[in-house]
């Protein structure tokens, strides 16, 4: 798969994820909120979004995705991830912090779905990456 294949693959990967976390929780205003912020993204410069996912999830975070480490993502503090870059990071943390009060909430068939999306996102980022 070419890079420009996987950025699409994984921009509508990363969207029907925040759909499915939207559909858990439909009032939340801070997650359909960010996922509006991700769809323009989508929009504007789809590259973007796996490219960033690599560098603020995948390389940071790959050994507890993939071992499924559910209690890490509910218990990290974020807040150091995007110091010093371009990202205005209000969306993302709302999101984060959102999806932590919101997890739970989430039944454990929820948590294993959610860490499955992640687990694909993060592989997709690497595969990109490593093109």
């Amino acid at each position: 798969m070419d890079k420009i294949s996987l950025s699409k693959a994984f921009s509508n990967h990363f969207i029907d994820f925040l759909n499915e976390v939207t559909v858990l929780f439909p009032k939340n205003v801070k997650i359909r909120t960010f996922r509006t912020a991700v769809k323009q993204i989508k929009a504007i410069n789809p590259s973007q979004l796996i490219k960033s996912w690599y560098k603020f999830v995948t390389v940071k975070y790959k050994n507890q995705i993939y071992s499924e480490d559910f209690q890490f993502f509910e218990s990290e503090d974020y807040s150091g991830n995007l110091k010093n870059t371009k990202w205005d990071a209000n969306d993302i943390y709302s999101f984060i912090d959102e999806m932590k009060r919101s997890s739970n909430d989430m039944s454990l068939d929820n948590k294993k779905k959610t860490m499955k999306y992640i687990s694909n996102l993060t592989k997709m980022s690497e595969m990109y990456h490593n093109k």
